[in-house]
């Protein structure tokens, strides 16, 4: 079984569980439009439950991905993890002097 998007099958089984498949990256990538054939396609209806259960991982994917901890600087691309954008803002926060960044 397989469900189509932008030109790309993204293939699974009956054998297969919803948890399995919300580990694959690339399946997390599939608007909610998509996940709701496939549910069809394998249980037959859309269970809010599970539907809920797909967002929430679409929801923590698209967190970890470059869209959202991404930054440009003099046109370069540079990415840094929750712990240090929070370092870094309660660095700028604590001081009423400039704080530079030197970033590599």
């Amino acid at each position: 079984m397989y469900i189509e998007y932008n030109n790309k099958k993204y293939y699974f089984n009956n054998t297969q569980s919803i948890s399995e498949l919300l580990k694959k990256g690339d399946f997390l990538d599939l608007p909610l439009n998509k996940w709701k054939e496939l549910l069809i396609m394998k249980q037959g209806s859309v269970s809010e439950i599970v539907l809920n259960e797909v967002l929430v991982s679409k929801i923590k994917h698209y967190d970890k991905s470059k869209n959202v901890n991404s930054f440009n600087y003099n046109n370069n691309s540079y990415w840094l993890d929750k712990n240090t954008r929070l370092s870094l803002v309660n660095l700028v926060n604590s001081t009423e002097e400039p704080v530079s960044l030197f970033l590599e």
